[in-house]
């Protein structure tokens, strides 16, 4: 186990999680990825629900779907909805496009973007300074942020201009 620090520089999706960008204290920048799974929630009909699940299952990536309860934001009901969660993070836009096209289905939590549900769901924030456990092919194994987004005095990662 290795051990990394800097700033959170950039993030992004890819086939195998969501690729992190440090930089060190001296601008050195270190590529790692996370492992992380999107995920989407459909409601529907019965009939609806298993066509999307039908549809779903022609496309060749993993996915998996299960039956859960969540709270319905506006009424703040109970509704029984598919959560549909890929480890794939390039095929999510495809997984919800399929669905999106089903007549009967709503769909929810599809249209916020990976990284700013990354962020939020790994309690860290753009340029935020973070301690990194990782393996040595660079997954990250733990990331807790050093700093909080509500501090109005924090230290300036080393970035630099470039022109082109």
């Amino acid at each position: 186990m290795a051990e990394a620090g800097g700033w959170i520089f950039d993030v992004y999706p890819s086939s195998d999680g969501m690729v992190v960008w440090l930089l060190d204290d001296e601008g050195k920048p270190t590529r790692l990825v996370n492992r992380y799974e999107a995920y989407f929630y459909a409601s529907g009909s019965r009939e609806s629900l298993r066509l999307l699940r039908q549809r779903l299952s022609r496309i060749r990536v993993p996915i998996q779907v299960e039956r859960v309860e969540r709270t319905e934001f506006w009424s703040g009901k109970p509704l029984e909805v598919l959560k549909i969660s890929t480890s794939n993070l390039l095929a999510y836009r495809q997984l919800v496009s399929v669905a999106g096209k089903l007549e009967g289905i709503e769909l929810f939590n599809c249209d916020i973007p990976l990284a700013q549900v990354y962020f939020f769901e790994r309690d860290v924030f753009p340029l935020a300074r973070c301690r990194v456990e990782h393996d040595a092919e660079g997954r990250i194994r733990a990331m807790e942020a050093l700093d909080s987004p509500w501090d109005t005095h924090y230290t300036i990662p080393p970035l630099r201009v470039m022109g082109l």
